[in-house]
């Protein structure tokens, strides 16, 4: 729900671009049942033909409220959608920060440990996958072997230290936090795209039916129905 109620000035609508964005042209659409209702319960002319066709002020009310209900939905959606392109931002970086300290660990292993056996041990053969998933599997599998006394000693003597190797594996330990937080706002964010467009949907059913019986209701004033802009 927004701070301000929708302006109950005469409404103007927006010509349909035919390919405007989909969210905004249901959002336009909300805001503009919004006016329409409000303008409904604040003309005198228009109040005694609508109530004649069921539509008294109680059920312009509840149409509202469908209406307010859908703008909290399209409120929750954004906040949502900005939290899961953060996270996703975040996955990036922590993505980022933990390849380049594996690769600088890798080409020193690459260049010390020649021999088949050791890169087989050290998992040196091959590309670093980009599935995030494998790519945090091999690096945890390469620290128990390049942590052994046959490898850290030589490791530490060209410059890769016990501390790097913490370094490395607390950023692949961001990198799966980063990844869990993604998931969990992604899936909030298709959950709060549902509930907007169940809650779009039951205000377009209800409006559908009002606008019908609207039109009948002023039928015989031409310059009623131009009000209300269909």
């Amino acid at each position: 729900m927004t701070d301000t109620p929708p302006p109950t000035t005469p409404i103007e609508p927006k010509p349909v671009q035919p390919h405007a964005d989909q969210d905004q042209l249901m959002l336009d659409e909300t805001v503009t049942i919004g006016q329409r209702l409000d303008l409904c319960l604040a003309d005198a002319d228009l109040g005694p033909l609508l109530t004649a066709r069921g539509f008294n002020a109680a059920r312009l009310q509840a149409g509202l409220a469908l209406q307010v209900t859908t703008l909290d939905k399209f409120n929750l959606r954004t906040r949502a959608m900005a939290a899961a392109d953060g996270a996703a931002e975040q996955v990036g970086a922590a993505d980022t920060l933990a390849r380049g300290r594996f690769q600088e660990v890798r080409d020193t292993c690459r260049a010390l440990f020649k021999t088949a056996a050791d890169k087989r041990a050290l998992l040196l053969d091959g590309r670093v996958p980009d599935d995030r998933q494998q790519f945090i599997g091999l690096v945890l599998n390469m620290l128990k072997t390049v942590r052994l006394k046959s490898y850290s000693d030589q490791l530490v003597e060209f410059g890769v230290t016990g501390t790097q190797l913490d370094a490395l594996e607390q950023a692949v330990d961001a990198l799966k936090a980063a990844e869990m937080e993604y998931t969990q706002a992604y899936t909030a964010g298709l959950r709060a795209t549902e509930e907007r467009n169940a809650a779009y949907a039951a205000l377009v059913d209800w409006h559908g039916t009002f606008a019908a019986l609207a039109k009948v209701a002023t039928k015989d004033r031409p310059d009623l129905e131009a009000r209300l802009k269909f």
